[in-house]
This record gives structure tokens, sequence and C-alpha cells, in this order.
């Protein structure tokens, strides 16, 4: 492997772990608001789903759906890069 594909590589892991925090993050205040509102430690699928519903309407949650689909979407950018790179269509 080339310089030019180490440095692909360490961006790569540089863009997911970040994307790792932010989904964790927005995962941890998804749980704690659903538990919040009913009360159980446990709640059900039902009450998990409510709350996916509410992070995606609700606009307490917009700045975090608009980083996470940012960091997704450079995510996708760095796989294309990195494919791009791995079949020689850029510099080794």
């Amino acid at each position: 492997m080339g310089g030019w594909q180490w440095l692909w590589l360490g961006l790569q892991s540089v863009v997911f772990a970040l994307w790792a925090f932010w989904m964790f993050r927005c995962l941890f205040r998804l749980r704690a608001r659903v538990v919040a509102q009913t009360g159980s430690a446990l709640p059900g699928p039902v009450a998990s789903l409510r709350g996916f519903r509410d992070f995606m309407t609700l606009p307490e949650f917009t700045r975090d759906r608009r980083v996470l689909g940012l960091l997704t979407l450079v995510m996708f950018a760095t796989i294309a890069g990195w494919a791009a790179l791995v079949r020689g269509g850029g510099p080794v």
C-alpha cells in the first residue's frame, strides 16, 4: 500500500470515529428521553419506535439529524474515494 492509501485509511478512521460517536450520542439521548417519558428502565419496542419517530420529526433534534446526515455523507464519500484509490484511479 502506498502513502496515499495509508493517509486515506487514516481519514476514513477519523470520519468513522466521529460518526460512531455522534450516532451513540443520539441513541443515548433518545433512550434517556424514552425512559423519562415511560418511567420504565426497559421501554418496549412501541416506545422505542415512538422515540425514533420523535428523532425524525421534532425540532429539538434538528442539529443532531443534520450533523449525523453530514457525517454519513462524508463517510460514504471517503468509501467512494477509497474504491477509486484501490482501483488505481488515484495516486499510489
